[in-house]
């Protein structure tokens, strides 16, 4: 009678209220609700104690337990008590038996199943052992184990670990592949993306990862213990993954974390770099990096790195964010043979808004600014289309309609002049629009800095040309060879650089040759 009514304490506490007495002696207080703030970003409490998995996936025909062991995150704190259960991530009941050996403090308690409860009430940190025969459970179902502690602080905290996918290894010899499938990737960032918002805090490659996992590159997650900040990095890269911790919304005098794969000796590394603002060199802290409980993997067959690293939120180190501060964060990868520098200077944009890692909140990385996609539209119209259509007119079209003229002058001139004033206009415009962006400052970023130089020397060309078109001499002054060179010159120097400016910043080399090879054509038959 009297195990009788224990176990339907457990069962009920278990899965009602989620709050354990587990030596009866304890009132525990209801866990506090989480708030939201008015964006609709979740904050939650902060876990002193996790359920460390020490392995990611579970065959339940391999004859081996599943390992996993409480841990604590504050040096202050321990566990006393504590009570484990597993569930089934679809249908939320208890699934599978807990193993416990003659000289363990656990007690064992049938709830649903036989043994599928743990409970200790002195926990000495032993590791503890789950398994569950493939009659209980099927290939590719997911499990997620959750637990009840008391700490030494005599306060009661639940906790949920990662969700460990069950996996059949007579049946994955046969389907396993090299190449990732979408369903691989769907079921990677759905696990990396569960518990965004909720536990950990969270920057993902799109607002739509944690909806549609098929759209993620990335996830960045953190907790804070209340001594260090813990982060777990992963993303589809063969190479290198890094996160860049900022003050600002530029480049510079900034922390650059990088997550390493050499595929040449497949050695991994995770090493913290400081990269200063007018210099394209990462410099590396050292001997002393300040990275704890450093860890990385990479898996081959979904190529994609993890690694996790833990930072005190200050250290006594100028060249070391201090991340009691707000940052902007921005994520970038990296294949084999690209440089981490130059990609970070071409494509650099940060998390909308700063972020403070002691919060858990739900981060997404920004768009580009509506001001730089109305900046690049004006550019690409203005010397993509107009440029060319003024240059082939003046080239191609003065023997046309050598009898008729439009407002006094010829009809080519008429409409290259018209248009070129309008690629003037729609070039001061764009500036304009970049200005606006820039909070009227300037960039001085790598190559942020040399798309603003050349910027503005199209700027100037488009408007001397007009200037010298007003002034240009008559067609038999001895000044008109001169004035056509000029004019010339100014042009070319002009188009080369919009077209070096604008291709090279989304990557589009190629377009950059073809513009080139165009004024070669176009040069070689004046």
């Amino acid at each position: 009678m009297i195990k009788l009514v224990v176990i339907v304490t457990v069962c009920f506490l278990t899965r009602e209220s989620f709050q354990l007495n587990f030596d009866g002696n304890s009132c525990l207080q209801p866990a506090p609700e989480q708030n939201k703030e008015p964006d609709g970003h979740k904050i939650i409490g902060q876990s002193f104690f996790r359920l460390e998995l020490l392995t990611s996936e579970y065959d339940p025909n391999a004859n081996e337990p599943f390992k996993l062991r409480p841990i604590t995150l504050h040096h202050g704190i321990s566990i006393k008590k504590i009570l484990v259960q597993a569930l089934l991530v679809e249908s939320g009941r208890t699934i599978g038996s807990w193993e416990s050996s003659v000289n363990s403090n656990f007690l064992l308690i049938n709830c649903e199943n036989e043994k599928d409860t743990l409970i200790s009430n002195n926990y000495n940190g032993e590791i503890i052992n789950w398994q569950a025969n493939i009659e209980q459970i099927s290939s590719g179902s997911k499990i997620y184990f959750r637990a009840s502690i008391i700490g030494s602080n005599e306060e009661l905290v639940n906790v949920e670990s990662k969700s460990v996918e069950i996996i059949n290894s007579k049946n994955l010899a046969k389907t396993q592949s090299k190449n990732r499938s979408k369903r691989d990737v769907f079921d990677f960032f759905k696990s990396a993306t569960e518990h965004c918002g909720s536990r950990r805090s969270c920057y993902v490659s799109l607002n739509t990862c944690d909806v549609d996992p098929k759209t993620c590159n990335f996830v960045l997650s953190w907790e804070y213990d209340g001594q260090l900040v813990n982060f777990e990095l992963t993303g589809l890269s063969k190479a290198w993954i890094a996160v860049v911790l900022s003050d600002d919304r530029y480049l510079g005098n900034d922390n650059i974390i990088v997550c390493s794969r050499y595929s040449e000796t497949d050695r991994l590394s995770i090493d913290h770099y400081y990269k200063k603002k007018d210099d394209s060199i990462l410099y590396k802290i050292e001997p002393e990096d300040h990275l704890k409980n450093k860890d990385i993997s990479y898996n081959a067959n979904e190529a994609y790195i993890n690694c996790k690293f833990s930072r005190p939120k200050t250290v006594d180190n100028e060249f070391v964010s201090d991340l009691s501060k707000p940052h902007f964060i921005y994520v970038e990868r990296g294949a084999p043979g690209e440089m981490i520098v130059e990609k970070l200077n071409r494509l650099f944009q940060p998390s909308e808004s700063q972020v403070e890692f002691a919060r858990n909140i739900y981060v997404s990385t920004s768009p580009r600014s509506w001001l730089v996609k109305v900046h690049a539209i004006l550019g690409i119209i203005a010397w993509v289309f107009l440029g060319s259509i003024g240059i082939l007119l003046a080239r191609y079209y003065k023997p046309l309609w050598p009898n008729h003229v439009l407002n006094s002058f010829r009809v080519w001139f008429s409409f290259h002049r018209s248009i070129m004033i309008f690629v003037t206009l729609l070039s001061l415009l764009s500036l304009l629009f970049a200005l606006v962006e820039l909070n009227w400052g300037w960039s001085s970023n790598g190559n942020d800095y040399l798309h603003s130089v050349l910027g503005l020397i199209v700027i100037i060309c488009s408007c001397i040309n007009p200037i010298l078109g007003f002034f240009r001499p008559s067609p038999t002054s001895y000044l008109r060879c001169l004035f056509f060179w000029c004019h010339w010159l100014v042009g070319v120097v002009a188009y080369y650089d919009i077209h070096r400016n604008g291709f090279e910043q989304i990557g589009c080399s190629e377009l950059v040759l073809l513009a080139v090879i165009f004024l070669g054509y176009i040069s070689h038959n004046s």
